[in-house]
């Protein structure tokens, strides 16, 4: 097995011509390897758009990844709060 069982890559696709321009789609792939097996994760980062020999990067917002951290990231503060404040409550009760 290969020492390197975590990866990170930034991939292009071969290009594609439309209409006059270029497009190539870029994305960043995280490859996990075990002895058994292993997971490849990848994402959409940008495209590439090459027309009248200038190329224009545009990027991939990818707002399901966002809207995930702000469910966790609420998560996290909803059950800090009910710790602290189940803590107060204790503390009244006495």
């Amino acid at each position: 097995m290969s020492k390197e069982w975590l990866q990170q890559r930034q991939v292009q696709s071969a290009p594609l011509a439309v209409g006059g321009r270029t497009i190539v789609l870029e994305s960043r792939a995280v490859i996990l390897r075990w002895p058994f097996g292993g997971g490849i994760w990848g994402r959409p980062t940008a495209v590439l758009v090459t027309a009248d020999g200038q190329t224009s990067r545009i990027p991939i917002t990818d707002v399901t990844r966002q809207a995930l951290w702000s469910v966790a990231g609420f998560g996290i503060a909803a059950g800090l709060i009910s710790i602290l404040y189940s803590y107060r409550k204790k503390g009244r009760d006495k």
